[in-house]
Parts: C-alpha cells; structure tokens; sequence
C-alpha cells in the first residue's frame, strides 16, 4: 500500500466512524487535536523522541539558561502589561538577514507593512535578536507549570474510553504497543491543549488585539480555539510546502467548511497552485503571495556540485550521502540541516570529517543563497522542491519506496527520480534538462489585497 493509499484508507476510517465528532469526557472532540501526530506515527513511523539523558555540563548550561529565562519573563510580562497592540504575531524565524539577526521571512511582508506599535510578535523558535523586535513566548513555559496539578487532575477524574484506539486497531491490524503509543499520543497532545487554550485566552483577554497571525509551527489548536473563544478573528500564513500527505492541511473531501471547530479563519497561500487535490476546510483561502518565496535567485559561480536538503526520511538521505561517498563521488556535497537537526550539527559534522568534498551547514545560508551556487538540490519531500523548480534548478527526488505524494511535480522536466547513489553519479554528469515554467508555485506579495483585507476587518471590528 502506497503513503497516498495509506491516506486515504484512513479518512475513509474517520467518516465512516465519525471520528471528529468523539468527544472527551469533558466535551472536547480530541481527534483533530492528535490526528496530526497520531497519523505521523501510523502513516509515517514518525514518533517525538525522548531527549537524551543530561550530564554535569548540560545542568550547568542549564543554570545559565534559567538566568536568561527570568529575563525573558520580566520582558514578556512589561510587554503583556503595557502593550496594546491592534495586531499580534506568532512567528518562526529559521533566516537570518543581511545584519545576522532571525527573520521569519513568512510574515515579513505583512510586518513590515504595519507601525512597531501597532504589532507585537511572539517568537516561536529563535534565539538571540530579530529582524523585527520580538520577545519570546515565555509565558506559555510558566504556565505549562501552572498547569501541571490541573493537568494530574483531568488525568485522575477521568477515565477515558478512546474509541479512536479500539477502531484504528481493528482496521489496521495494531499492537497492543502501537495502540498504546496512539493512546500517549492523544493524553499528551490533549494535555497541551488544555493548557495552551486558557493561557492564550488568559494572554488575548489583556492585549484585546484586533487579529490574530501564526505561522504553522507544531499544531496550534489551543491558540485558535483561545481567538475563537473571544471572537477574534485569526488568520495562518503558510509556512512552506503543503498537500495531500501533510494531513494537518488535508481532510476527507466530504468535510465542509466550519465543520472542524480548531480551524483558523483565513489562510493566507503562496498561490492557487498549493490548495489544489486537497482539502483543508477553512472559512477562507486568500492567495496573498510571499516576496521571499518569489523573488528569482541571480546564478553564481557554482559553490556546489549538489546540496542536500534534509527533512522527512533522513535516514535514507544519510545512507544515499554514505553510498555515494562509497562509490567515489568526488563532486562538491553540501549538507543543508532542517531546523530540528541543529543540535545533532557537530555529531554529524564529526561524521562526515573523512569527507574532504563534504560540507554540513545549518542557518548560515539559506535556501535561495544555496541555489545560486548549487547544480542540483537533492531532497525527499520538502519546500526547497518547489523553490528550485521556480528557480529553474533541477532537483533529484530519491525514491522511497511506496512514496507518491508529490505526483503533481513528476512531469516537470527539472525532476530526475533517483534510487541509488549511482544514479546521481550518471545524472549529475548530464546537463540536457530542459527549463520549463508552467506552473506559478510563489506569487509575489500581493499589497493590495493585504490591504484589502485589513480595511475590511478594521471595518467589521
């Protein structure tokens, strides 16, 4: 059975056995709050992995951490007491601009557009100083704590039955391991909401903002459900790819719009082109386009034989590195890192040290930076994909078995899919690739109808 099969199988088990409309105990419809990690695990094999067990060194980094985090809070708190702004932002910065500061290039067109004290941002991932002036979400670590004994309370007053678990382990034929990780998976991600929907209707009722803009870190249902709450309206921006396999943007075709309670209001996409062959039932898709993601690279000298991106089905990337490295590749190999992986940077480093034409580098270039100066990307299944196809770089998908979720890219001539490391060494040789753009994957930011639609929302408001 194919991933794509496999998807389908499954939404065909969530309408037949009404699964969005199960609830908790305490009335919360708990399946579209695990559905994301839930099928990761059942789909993908994608399970969150423990941390590692910490020594001396780490505790004393942690000490010094805990000083920057009583920081964090002082200034978190001034700003939650003394701000009031019309429009907060939850972003992700994984750039950095010209100066080396975090840029979420996501919503930069967006801020950029609006007065500093009209807009306060909460900083999802990065550390050390932005773009734009940001402070940390440390309130939300205060009240994960907070929260705790609240948290071992719903744990022992309620006894709950998941039928979720009993029906996906008949049809799809569980352990008694497997259903028990679904189970972990559904008791923790539900505790995360809890908590995460009184602390921002906590955080909303003080700022009293006028809208509400996220980026897809994670899965963000406590923070809608918090907007929906109060009324305020809450718009996504799209934070890179998107489709039928990334199920937090994919639903059964016969789910209707206001159907699913945790769905932002809006959608701001790249273009058309990502919301066609899938589902994702908002109130509102607005194609607002992304100045970053659409801006053409200028060539340069070539720095890189082939970059590497990393992402989804690592394993297979590393084996395809270590074969090629095997066979005598002697080409220029760059290691680009996802965001995730930056701590495992100088293990994997160390790992390639032997490799003199090997280079591992995490956020000090980005990806339109790696495809002016690289023949080719090679990836799996990430954003970059559809970045080099814009940028006419043709890109060499290795093919996982039973992996079909980029079928709408397959007849782009830029595309090679590859099986082995030989096949790069033969492909990489050959430049008879025609450049060919059909299809628009990033439109520019379209200012107008941003505008639009603010002056239409200030107005309601």
């Amino acid at each position: 059975m194919t991933y794509r099969e496999k998807i389908q199988f499954i939404f065909d088990l969530e309408m037949k056995y009404h699964f969005f409309d199960l609830e908790t105990i305490d009335g919360i419809k708990y399946w579209d709050i695990a559905r994301y990690e839930a099928l990761d695990f059942l789909i993908f094999n994608n399970l969150i992995q423990k941390g590692k067990r910490k020594n001396l060194y780490d505790y004393f980094i942690k000490c010094i951490n805990l000083m920057t985090f009583f920081y964090r809070i002082i200034i978190f708190l001034y700003n939650i007491l003394t701000r009031h702004p019309k429009y907060i932002f939850f972003t992700c910065s994984r750039n950095k601009d010209s100066n080396g500061k975090n840029i979420d290039i996501v919503s930069y067109d967006i801020i950029s557009r609006l007065h500093p004290k009209e807009r306060l941002l909460f900083e999802f991932q990065a550390k050390g100083k932005g773009h734009f002036n940001y402070i940390k979400n440390s309130g939300l670590t205060i009240a994960r704590y907070l929260f705790l004994i609240k948290n071992v309370a719903y744990k022992k007053n309620y006894n709950e039955n998941y039928t979720i678990i009993e029906i996906l382990g008949k049809e799809l034929n569980l352990s008694a391991n497997d259903k028990y990780t679904i189970e972990c998976i559904i008791e923790r991600t539900l505790s995360r909401y809890r908590i995460e929907k009184e602390y921002y209707k906590k955080i909303f009722l003080l700022l009293r903002p006028k809208i509400i803009f996220f980026i897809g870190y994670d899965v963000q249902k406590g923070l809608i459900n918090a907007a929906h709450s109060l009324k305020i309206p809450i718009v996504e921006l799209q934070h890179g790819f998107i489709g039928y396999r990334h199920v937090v943007y994919s639903y059964p075709s016969s789910i209707k719009k206001g159907q699913i309670e945790d769905l932002p209001d809006y959608f701001f996409a790249f273009s058309s082109f990502w919301m066609k062959g899938i589902n994702y039932p908002v109130s509102s898709v607005r194609y607002i386009g992304n100045s970053f993601y659409a801006k053409k690279i200028i060539k340069e000298e070539k720095k890189y034989d082939i970059t590497i991106i990393m992402g989804t089905f690592d394993s297979h990337l590393f084996s395809l590195i270590d074969n090629l490295l095997y066979i005598g590749y002697l080409g220029r190999i760059c290691i680009k890192l996802h965001s995730y992986q930056y701590e495992k940077y100088k293990q994997i480093v160390r790992q390639y040290d032997y490799a003199e034409n090997v280079s591992v580098i995490t956020d000090e270039m980005n990806i339109p930076e790696l495809l002016a100066v690289t023949t080719c990307f090679i990836t799996i299944d990430s954003t970059c994909i559809y970045e080099a196809l814009h940028n006419e770089v043709k890109v060499f998908l290795l093919n996982v078995p039973n992996y079909d979720a980029l079928q709408n890219i397959y007849d782009n001539p830029l595309i090679k899919l590859i099986n082995s490391a030989e096949d790069i060494y033969d492909l990489n040789e050959k430049n008879d690739l025609k450049f060919e753009a059909k299809v628009v994957y990033f439109e520019p930011f379209n200012e107008n109808e941003f505008l639009k639609f603010l002056k239409k929302q200030n107005h309601w408001l």
